[in-house]
């Protein structure tokens, strides 16, 4: 049996890794669930028998800075071979080829990512008041959602977000529902931001890309801004 996998390097937050894993565990009986560490992702040998990787959420940068280089090339060869990847909240960051996150703050990150899976930007964070290891910027965040290559949007759910992003064009400009090699899957339906607010971000959200598919080789990729793991 191939098993799901949830990576733990560092990044990875503790609580993250325990709801993904429980997460995956509930909704596939009889999966094999387990987790994968740095040593590990950058051997390739999970590859032939891991029907799914989860980069759970937790912190961008050091997902970056260990990864570089050989754990990305490992990844990104094995969903380009036929693999799947789940990026949450900090992991969704890391697959979009740039993210701007808190910019013109002290947690500001401003950078290209070599996973690359979405073409465009995730930039955050979706709602104000973000502070590592808070609540301080949590919402029940209101989406819609569809179907992968539906027409049309299923309906509305609540979901929690705590920093996540709004995926959006490499120009920073919106993103329609369909694009080359990606579909979006859910859309944030949020109030538009007091008018306090100068965030980019916050203003994007308003009706800006929650989640999105993208096509990677044989393989694909899907990110989520937003936390559905957790119970």
């Amino acid at each position: 049996m191939r098993a799901v996998l949830v990576y733990t390097g560092p990044g990875a937050g503790a609580r993250s890794v325990q709801s993904a894993v429980d997460a995956l565990a509930a909704s596939l009986p009889g999966a094999r669930v387990g987790t994968l560490n740095l040593q590990a992702v950058r051997t390739r040998a999970w590859h032939a028998n891991t029907a799914a990787l989860v980069l759970p959420g937790g912190a961008d940068a050091p997902y970056a800075r260990d990864l570089v280089g050989d754990g990305n090339a490992s990844i990104r060869e094995y969903v380009e071979g036929g693999g799947s990847f789940i990026g949450l909240c900090a992991g969704s960051y890391y697959g979009a080829a740039a993210i701007s996150f808190e910019p013109g703050t002290p947690l500001a990150v401003e950078a290209r990512r070599e996973l690359a899976f979405f073409p465009g930007r995730a930039l955050g964070a979706a709602a104000p008041g973000f502070e590592y290891a808070t609540e301080a910027g949590a919402v029940a965040a209101r989406l819609r959602w569809r179907r992968p290559g539906a027409d049309s949007w299923a309906g509305a759910a609540l979901d929690y977000c705590n920093g996540g992003p709004v995926f959006v064009g490499a120009d920073g400009g919106p993103v329609p529902d369909e694009g080359e090699g990606y579909s979006v899957l859910a859309r944030y339906d949020l109030p538009p931001p007091p008018p306090s607010s100068s965030a980019a971000a916050h203003a994007a959200a308003a009706g800006g890309v929650a989640a999105v598919a993208c096509a990677v080789g044989a393989g694909v990729a899907v990110l989520c801004g937003t936390h559905p793991e957790l119970a």
